[in-house]
């Protein structure tokens, strides 16, 4: 067995985000996969870089990462499609957010002013000014937010692009292959056990998302305070000339939803928030949340064919905040319960933690992420 490979559990944005970056170091990396890859919640997120429209006042601290993460995403875009060769579809339209009723408006007005005392970069927009620029939303279309500075990307293709960068890096993938446990010995991480055997290494990564609580013992605390979080998202097809061409978040009689396009034609629609454990199956009453108020929006959705219902398991932490970094055990470090922002995250979250396993130190700017603040 060796002990001079650093071992990442788990093949979403995270995982490959960290083992890429190591690779790319010039250190021997190997990822382990519970399922096929390509299966996971990378692969079914809308992909929105949007850390303002969700702003709540519990979640501040959550914000300032997001917004440092999100200030970092292009620099990461241009180095992870030249690496891999191919596009991301990194969109900068915009995000809208739109309110469609006379106490929607009041919700929003109220987001609006606490994203103005927060400093933040956003533009109120009468009902006229919000149909003038999505001319295909509902004369419901009361008022609306505009951030330009909020974006997204294709989360599948940013998902198959780490594939690519970190293999061509030199790093290697085992997926079908569970980790039951990360082994500790005296106070530090030695290796993982898995279904049929033990492997050794270096340093360990915990990114293995919803499933991130149930590798057993993390020092002391046991297990990682992560859940899943079920979200259902639909997937339509526009026309040739789209209905919408930037990000919308919407408030409709009290429901939230957006519809995020992408280049290809697609139209995502989400996503619900659902505690349900580690269930997976797709529900009418999803549907129903969803699209629903989704046609109400944008009319025009009721004539385009649903190309896929998606279904992922967001990881969430106590907090709902990330996990980052070092660990009380030595060599063990933390990439996991980024919720519903694994694809904002992914710059801080790829730098960050893979700077912390080259240096053995923890940023300023994940330090408040550790896991130890789940242990006082």
């Amino acid at each position: 067995m060796e002990r001079d490979r650093i071992l990442i559990v788990g093949g979403g944005v995270c995982g490959l985000g960290v083992g890429w970056k190591l690779a790319k170091a010039g250190k021997r990396v190997v990822l382990f996969e519970k399922a096929p890859l390509r299966t996971g919640a990378t692969w079914v997120s809308a992909g929105m870089l949007a850390p303002q429209m969700e702003l709540k006042d519990e979640e501040e601290t959550v914000l300032r990462l997001g917004r440092e993460s999100l200030r970092r995403w292009k620099n990461y875009r241009d180095e992870l499609e030249a690496d891999a060769d191919m596009s991301v579809d990194y969109r900068d339209d915009g995000t809208l957010f739109a309110a469609f009723g006379r106490d929607d408006v009041t919700q929003l007005r109220e987001l609006y002013e606490d994203q103005i005392r927060t400093g933040l970069e956003v533009e109120w927009m009468s009902g006229s000014q919000t149909r003038e620029m999505e001319p295909c939303l509902s004369r419901r279309a009361s008022a609306g937010i505009y951030s330009s500075i909020e974006h997204q990307v294709d989360a599948a293709a940013v998902g198959d692009a780490l594939i690519r960068a970190f293999q061509k890096c030199g790093g290697e993938i085992r997926d079908h292959t569970s980790v039951e446990s990360v082994l500790i010995e005296d106070g530090c991480a030695v290796g993982v056990q898995l279904e049929g055997g033990v492997e050794e290494g270096s340093a360990i990564v915990v990114a293995a998302g919803a499933w991130s609580g149930l590798l057993g013992e993390m020092g002391a605390l046991s297990p990682a305070p992560v859940r899943p979080v079920k979200g259902q998202i639909f997937t339509v097809q526009q026309p040739k000339e789209p209905l919408i061409r930037r990000v919308i978040w919407a408030l409709l009689d009290g429901e939230f939803v957006y519809l995020a396009p992408k280049s290809d034609g697609r139209l995502m629609v989400g996503a619900t928030v659902e505690e349900r454990g580690f269930d997976t199956q797709p529900t009418i009453g999803a549907a129903l949340k969803l699209l629903r108020p989704a046609c109400e929006m944008l009319p025009g959705l009721r004539e385009l064919p649903m190309i896929k219902w998606g279904v992922g398991l967001r990881p969430g932490s106590r907090d709902n905040a990330p996990i980052l970094g070092k660990t009380t055990v030595e060599r063990l470090f933390m990439a996991t319960g980024h919720y519903r922002n694994g694809i904002l995250f992914a710059p801080v979250t790829s730098e960050e933690v893979s700077a912390a396993v080259l240096t053995g130190e923890t940023s300023e700017t994940i330090a408040p992420y550790s896991l130890e603040r789940f242990q006082k």
